[in-house]
């Protein structure tokens, strides 16, 4: 199983290989396409019916994913498992000529991401004890305008305060993990804080919201109209890098610094000029106060683009929200929204995403379905059978990952089974098995059982590497959130949590024999 709720135009959950144009895939042009896609010749995942046995290695790698005689992981001559049919994913349109994105980042990421000190989890309670934001204000309007003047003075405190808590403590959670990593890791200096990780800062002036435009889209969302001001973003040649990293990337570095942007200023009133329209940022209302929010501001631009690029004229008001769904327990989370996933139930997934941290798709859920012509629910023709889980403890959730899973698609059925740091694979009645020591010996150029000596193909440090590595990759999962007593996914912690599982599995050691070995 997979999990992929990432940004770059792939919204969703996707158990299916890549480059198959199935599950829930609105197109630029044309006719919509749901339903899963045929596949061409051999099933992927087949196994040899006779032959020689064992993990072969393919030919040279072709460009392009999936081709014949793709290397890797494969019975010779076959394509590897490749899993079932992508669900709900989003196709991404061609870009457009605009500097939109940069406006609703400067805004409403700019507490987050860079800034001097604008980083305000300093001033909050590092174990989350502070669950409700001190600031926030009684009315949408008075937010953002709140949140533009803490902007403009540097008002760190006033700024931490303006945010939507919800958000906040996702984005702590996250940034205090791989702050702490890279800090083990010896890749960035001890000294480092979320206050200047970044090289670069971001001065507002002038910032007006025309507030006789602002729409009240339910009890809980506003939408603010911003019509002028100045962004500029500055930037810098210093990195928070250790010693040894600088000396590693040498010129390298010097280059990026060098061609690192000096400043670059967004008038806000010649963008209104060229959009047609004022920038808007979404107000969410939390308990009785009101803050700016970065996710309810993409959920809304991503909406009046969706309904631009159909053509639709879309009704401002959100109407009924999807309701929560929640299970009784972490395993159970997940094993739902892989039944919601398979079947191709939009709504059904989203109902099993974190009310709280997500609650824009609990909002925007259903005008994100229509805009993009969402038909309902289909049967996928894949089907997951026994499937058994493992739980880990992580920053703000519970990790489940992938213990044993009966996959059956297309008339055929594999048997899925990891076991530490051991992948097993059964079909037709026979079972194929990774381990490390297997995986090295393929990185060689070597068959399992051969007599050939890996080492002396692979350094020792590339050898520990690749071993770490790859149990951390089969370890992976999906972190799920408590919220009243029920479980839910959590998209965010479960991206950001892959890269943070790969880095974990490494040390400081193994930074430092992989820049020796590559001559820094």
């Amino acid at each position: 199983m997979s999990d992929n709720y990432g940004p770059q135009g792939q919204g969703g959950w996707q158990p299916g290989p890549e480059g198959q144009g199935q599950g829930w895939q609105p197109q630029g042009q044309g006719q919509q396409q749901w339903g899963p896609g045929q596949p061409q010749g051999q099933q992927p995942g087949q196994f040899p019916a006779g032959g020689q046995q064992g993990w072969q290695q393919g030919a040279p790698e072709q460009a392009g994913g999936g081709q014949q005689g793709q290397q890797g992981w494969q019975p010779q001559g076959q394509q590897g498992w490749q899993g079932g049919p992508a669900g709900w994913q989003g196709q991404q349109q061609p870009p457009k000529k605009n500097r939109t994105g940069i406006i609703v980042t400067a805004l409403v990421l700019v507490a987050a991401l860079v800034g001097g000190g604008i980083w305000f989890f300093g001033f909050r309670d590092k174990d989350g004890s502070d669950s409700t934001a001190s600031g926030g204000t009684d009315s949408p309007a008075l937010a953002a305008q709140n949140f533009a003047t803490a902007l403009e003075k540097g008002d760190t405190v006033g700024i931490a305060d303006q945010l939507d808590p919800a958000e906040a403590k996702l984005f702590d959670d996250i940034s205090g993990d791989m702050l702490k990593t890279l800090k083990r890791l010896q890749i960035v200096k001890d000294s480092v804080q979320t206050n200047n990780l970044t090289s670069s800062s971001i001065e507002i002036k002038g910032l007006k919201f025309d507030e006789a435009k602002a729409e009240q889209i339910n009890d809980r969302v506003s939408i603010q109209k911003l019509t002028a001001g100045t962004i500029t973003v500055k930037g810098s040649s210093e990195f928070p890098f250790t010693d040894k990293i600088k000396k590693a990337l040498g010129p390298e570095l010097e280059r990026a610094q060098q061609n690192q942007p000096k400043s670059q200023t967004v008038n806000i009133a010649d963008l209104v000029k060229k959009t047609g329209g004022p920038v808007r940022v979404a107000t969410v209302k939390r308990g009785d106060k009101w803050y700016p929010s970065m996710f309810y501001t993409l959920a809304d631009n991503m909406l009046q683009k969706a309904a631009n690029n159909n053509g639709k004229k879309l009704s401002t008001d959100l109407g009924k929200p999807i309701p929560n769904a929640g299970a009784g327990s972490p395993e159970e989370a997940v094993q739902s929204l892989v039944s919601k996933s398979l079947s191709r139930d939009a709504e059904g997934v989203i109902s099993l995403l974190d009310p709280v941290e997500m609650g824009v798709m609990h909002d925007y859920g259903p005008k994100l379905l229509e805009a993009t012509d969402y038909p309902g629910p289909q049967a996928s023709g894949v089907k997951v059978d026994g499937l058994q889980l493992n739980t880990t403890q992580v920053t703000g959730g519970t990790k489940v990952s992938l213990k044993h899973a009966t996959v059956t698609a297309n008339g055929m059925t594999v048997e899925i089974t990891v076991d530490g740091d051991k992948l097993s694979v059964t079909a037709n009645g026979q079972t194929r098995t990774m381990t490390p020591d297997m995986l090295l010996q393929m990185a060689s150029g070597s068959s399992p059982g051969s007599s050939g000596s890996m080492s002396a193909q692979l350094p020792p440090a590339i050898q520990t590497v690749i071993q770490k590595e790859f149990k951390a990759l089969l370890n992976i999962g999906i972190v799920t959130t408590q919220v009243d007593g029920k479980w839910y996914v959590s998209p965010v912690r479960s991206f950001s949590g892959v890269f943070l599982d790969m880095l974990n599995a490494l040390d400081a050691s193994d930074v430092d024999a992989l820049l020796q070995l590559a001559g820094k």
